[in-house]
């Protein structure tokens, strides 16, 4: 199997790409499913973590798996030739700046801009 065709196509269906809106703008990439084991798969490939979230009584179970920041755009550099639906979430993602924040170093304004335009146009091509 081409896991990467393969994480693409849960990309696709299941995935979200954002940016966060806390100080440090960062790059997610989130899955949520109700079957862990294509999480782990993923995990195992990318690194990060499957958890669960809290849900009310009588509803299924919901796995999710997270990666930032040079994860994710490690994992959507790997995925991006196999992406469909969403290749201008992605190809946008991929422009996203790395910057070696430590504890209270101030991101560079120029970084911070860039981050929030991306996190912007994310959320345009979604609603579009």
């Amino acid at each position: 199997m081409c896991i990467e065709a393969y994480a693409a196509a849960l990309l696709d269906g299941e995935g979200c790409i954002q940016v966060g809106t806390n100080g440090s703008f960062p790059l997610r990439v989130r899955f949520g499913m109700t079957d862990r084991a294509p999480l782990d798969v993923l995990a195992g490939e990318w690194g990060g973590n499957v958890n669960t979230l809290k849900q009310r009584p009588g509803e299924r179970l919901v796995y999710y798996w997270d990666i930032n920041c040079s994860y994710a755009l490690g994992f959507l550099k790997a995925v991006e030739p196999w992406v469909y639906g969403k290749i201008a979430q992605v190809e946008l993602a991929l422009t996203y700046p790395l910057f070696g924040k430590r504890g209270h170093t101030p991101l560079p304004v120029e970084v911070a801009e860039s981050r929030v335009r991306i996190r912007e146009g994310l959320r345009a091509v979604r609603e579009s």
